[in-house]
């Protein structure tokens, strides 16, 4: 089932392995996840054995996959496969199958017991949910005794959220299915008014079509490896656009330019991110701008235009200084 901890021991072997006194040449780590896209996992694949440059990004796939059998028939090599939902064909997509004589390994996380059978599993290794009270011992030992005796209605309550959730710092961690039922809902009420566009940790390596954004009122992309925003979507009721950690290096003149009501915009945890299109000034409606953690060292005037803004966060930024721009 699902959140019962198989990412968990999957990062565990990932640990073990990338020591250094192992019988291994390289560990690959690729999230699968439901929306199985071929393209965006052998993506994955060839950054982790140092394909990642522009010329290699634009040859075909059958291209691609010859570079990755190439370079892995030459390395004893872990790959890990979190999460996957379908059959994920191995020679496709350019990976040598592993064999006694090459001596690779392929590990796999999967909800179904049938797909192990597809991926032709040598070993299967059924992860079953904890004991309720060892789940209780787990939660006592993160929390603490200080903070479960200081109410007595305290532990009475973390008994019933040691069951439900936890999976750390300032935010909440919510189970994927939880969260894809939440995004169902929230789109399914107030369906003309109210619409959602996420791809959060979708490995993506550029935007999606700007087609996909029209008449969208929040879109979420973090996680994914999308370098450039080139385009320029016309989002007339866009109010939410979550693009942190996204290896955003350059948003191109214009992204900003159809975004009239856009009210919070986080571009956070994007560390080759230097600077800001003049356009961010068409972002009248903007309250919440998050830019922690950037590569921004200078700030355009521009910025004066946004005169709802309440909220702009500069966490970990290095100096930063408004910077005077010719006239717009």
């Amino acid at each position: 089932m699902g959140g019962v901890g198989k990412t968990t021991l999957l990062t565990q072997i990932n640990n073990e392995s990338l020591k250094k006194h192992n019988d291994f040449d390289i560990v690959i780590w690729v999230l699968v996840s439901k929306d199985l896209k071929p393209n965006t996992v052998q993506e994955s694949i060839g950054r982790k054995i140092g394909y990642s440059d522009d010329f290699w990004k634009n040859k075909s796939f059958d291209e691609k996959a010859m570079d990755i059998f190439n370079a892995l028939s030459q390395k004893r090599f872990v790959m890990l496969l979190d999460d996957i939902w379908e059959r994920v064909d191995l020679n496709k997509l350019g990976v040598p199958v592993p064999n006694k004589n090459n001596g690779s390994k392929v590990v796999f996380t999967t909800r179904s017991e049938q797909i192990c059978g597809r991926m032709e599993a040598h070993k299967i290794v059924k992860v079953d949910c904890l004991e309720p009270e060892d789940a209780w011992d787990l939660f006592q030992r993160k929390v603490g005794d200080q903070t479960l005796c200081f109410h007595p209605d305290i532990p009475v309550l973390a008994r019933a959220v040691a069951r439900e959730c936890g999976d750390k710092d300032d935010c909440v961690r919510m189970h994927d299915v939880i969260r894809d039922m939440a995004l169902w809902i929230a789109s399914d009420i107030e369906r003309d008014e109210q619409k959602f566009f996420v791809q959060t940790g979708a490995q993506l390596s550029k935007a999606p079509e700007v087609g996909k954004w029209e008449g969208v009122r929040r879109v979420s992309l973090m996680e994914n490896h999308i370098e450039h925003l080139s385009e320029t979507p016309s989002c007339s009721n866009l109010r939410t656009l979550f693009l942190g950690s996204i290896h955003l290096s350059k948003i191109s003149r214009g992204f900003f330019q159809s975004m009239p009501n856009l009210t919070v915009l986080d571009l956070s945890n994007n560390r080759s991110l230097l600077g800001l299109p003049r356009d961010v000034c068409k972002l009248v409606s903007l309250q919440y701008l998050n830019l922690s953690r950037t590569g921004i060292k200078a700030l355009p005037t521009e910025l004066k235009a946004l005169v709802k803004l309440r909220y702009l966060n500069l966490e970990k930024l290095k100096t930063v200084f408004f910077q005077e721009m010719s006239p717009w």
